[in-house]
């Protein structure tokens, strides 16, 4: 803006030296003034000279002007090429990636368990399974999943390098989430939790584990995140909360991290779809708390309860069954005696609004669940027949076992 207004002054300037040549060169032609030489002074007369100088001013100041013009034209050339991004170059996507998995990978543990169990004829025998896992603190707890440490009796963690290799303890477990942590003794670099609500389906990620088992370290898949807020049902145990992404996760890769690309952990690998290309991992947002809790005494999780059992409504539902509402949760089952039954909730009751946010599936309605505490009281409005009505719950905690 300031070369503009000097341009601008620069042309007024031009265009008054202008008049002034102009004005000088007819001063000749203007016929003498008939006065006595004693009553005035003589007007000099405006020679060639002057109007030669004035020309060259005139030349010189056109010259500053062009050369000011072409200055702010270069100027307004480099300010737009700032404001447009420069093309991504994939070797910098590259060793970001390379970054980010030299800096987490140390902290992604191999996880190896026996379990003993009885054979057809009754003999005891011990079997061993294996996964993954990460470390969150620097004194020794690791994350991982429920279902890689469930009902072992002996427990081993190994590190990346292979050159240690730790006993461990198991301090607590979330069947509900599928989640466990155990204890190693040392201190050990570790992995940061992220924000898993940030993500968006097409985002790159990365999937940290020990698939398979395999020998010389853990192993790094690339992916997408396909979907958020996933819910699944595996051998009749309902998973929530899943991050669905592309990156190959095998068994073995269970309780390993997954990673944004500013290394932070998102999710906790837990199963693959049973399909090519479709994995799932437990929300950071999720794990991040349930660990928490792990870890302090008691070392288990205390939820809130309503006491009833649900699903989601989608528009085939709402056919097969009537419903008024093609959206929403409803209600399958009504525990007696539990905070639902209390407050006069009823099977066929379809829950649209938790605390005044509505409600469109069940993964929605147990986020929201879980984020208020025992003896907190929660509002629902919820749908009966044609009827809409509101209902206010005291949440109780949730019995162990169910």
């Amino acid at each position: 803006m300031r070369k503009k207004t000097q341009v601008a002054v620069l042309i007024i300037l031009l265009v008054v030296l202008a008049s002034l040549g102009c004005i000088r060169e007819t001063v000749t032609d203007v016929p003498e003034p008939n006065v006595s030489e004693e009553l005035s002074t003589p007007i000099a007369s405006v020679t060639e000279e002057d109007i030669d100088e004035l020309r060259t001013e005139i030349a010189e100041l056109k010259e500053v002007i062009e050369s000011q013009g072409t200055r702010i034209t270069e100027l307004e050339e480099k300010e737009l090429q700032k404001e447009q991004p420069a093309p991504p170059d994939p070797m910098m996507l590259s060793l970001a990636i390379s970054d980010i998995v030299q800096r987490v990978q140390p902290a992604v543990v191999f996880i190896s368990a026996e379990v003993e169990t009885q054979d057809f004829y009754g003999r005891r025998t011990t079997q061993h399974a294996s996964g993954s896992g990460v470390i969150i603190t620097k004194d020794g707890y690791v994350l991982t999943n429920n279902h890689v440490v469930e009902d072992a009796t002996n427990l081993e963690v190994t590190l990346p390098d292979f050159s240690r290799t730790f006993d461990a303890r198991l301090i607590g477990t979330d069947p509900m989430t599928d989640l466990a942590v155990i204890k190693i003794e040392g201190d050990f670099p570790t992995a940061e939790f992220g924000d898993a609500s940030q993500l968006r389906p097409g985002d790159l990620v990365i999937a940290i584990g020990n698939p398979l088992g395999l020998e010389g370290g853990p192993t790094t898949t690339l992916g997408v995140v396909s979907n958020t807020e996933r819910s699944t049902v595996v051998d009749g145990a309902p998973y929530y909360d899943l991050i669905q992404t592309d990156a190959a996760i095998n068994p073995g890769n269970s309780g390993g991290p997954l990673l944004s690309l500013d290394g932070k952990v998102i999710g906790i690998n837990t199963l693959s779809g049973g399909a090519q290309n479709i994995g799932f991992a437990i929300s950071a947002n999720t794990a991040k708390p349930v660990s928490d809790a792990l870890i302090t005494p008691p070392h288990k999780v205390i939820r809130p309860w309503l006491g009833v059992g649900f699903r989601t409504v989608t528009p085939d539902l709402a056919a097969q069954e009537g419903y008024q509402r093609t959206t929403g949760v409803v209600i399958l089952s009504v525990q007696e005696g539990s905070p639902a039954d209390q407050a006069g909730l009823m099977v066929d009751d379809i829950i649209i609004s938790f605390q005044g946010e509505e409600v469109t599936v069940d993964t929605r309605l147990i986020k929201m669940l879980w984020s208020h505490k025992v003896g907190e009281e929660i509002k629902l409005t919820l749908l009966r027949g044609e009827e809409e009505k509101t209902v206010i719950v005291r949440l109780g905690e949730r019995p162990e076992g169910l």
